[in-house]
């Protein structure tokens, strides 16, 4: 089933499409028992691994709390549709508050990772040694300037979040400015 059938649920109403990734389709969504927005990521195919992929994502942060990471509040399955929530983001991509956007500015409300699937690992065990193979992947852009007095406490913020994972046992092995939202 695509994603673009999926039209919410009994609890879930869709409100807006937020991003697509390798996995599946974020949404904003009203949850009617809980009476709040939040982002609901699907999963677009329900194959054994994709879906031992999905349920490591949520489990990957379901437990780690940090001011500076997403919440995930549940995973569910309903008419055999796989999906987790998460806290609604509101705010704006990192490039664009770097480079000067406005805080008040909605570019692209959104939950962090909503634009692209979120992978993680396990951090190796300190006995052993490990290799990393990431794939490095170069997009020519126009040089912009970036607002030093935004770029340090952004960072700042965002390497406390990355820590947080780090602290719990993960790595965080898609983190680029799409993936990473400025809040109030």
């Amino acid at each position: 089933m695509a994603d673009d059938d999926f039209s919410g649920t009994n609890r879930f109403r869709l409100l807006a499409k937020l991003g697509a990734g390798s996995m599946g389709v974020v949404y904003r969504a009203y949850d009617q028992q809980q009476r709040r927005d939040v982002a609901l990521k699907t999963l677009e195919r329900a194959g054994a691994t994709s879906l031992y992929r999905f349920k490591r994502e949520f489990r990957a942060l379901a437990d780690v709390a940090h001011p500076n990471l997403v919440c995930l509040y549940e995973l569910l399955n309903e008419r055999n549709r796989w999906f987790f929530t998460m806290e609604l983001l509101e705010g704006v991509r990192f490039r664009s508050w770097v480079c000067g956007g406005d805080s008040d500015a909605r570019e692209d409300s959104s939950a962090a990772g909503a634009s692209s699937g979120i992978s993680y690992a396990t951090l190796p065990d300190t006995d052993g040694p490990a290799t990393v193979s990431p794939q490095i992947v170069t997009h020519p852009r126009p040089a912009r300037s970036c607002d030093q007095e935004r770029l340090r406490p952004a960072l700042r913020q965002l390497v406390l979040g990355v820590d947080a994972l780090h602290k719990a046992g993960w790595l965080h092995r898609d983190i680029k400015p799409s993936n990473v939202v400025v809040t109030r």
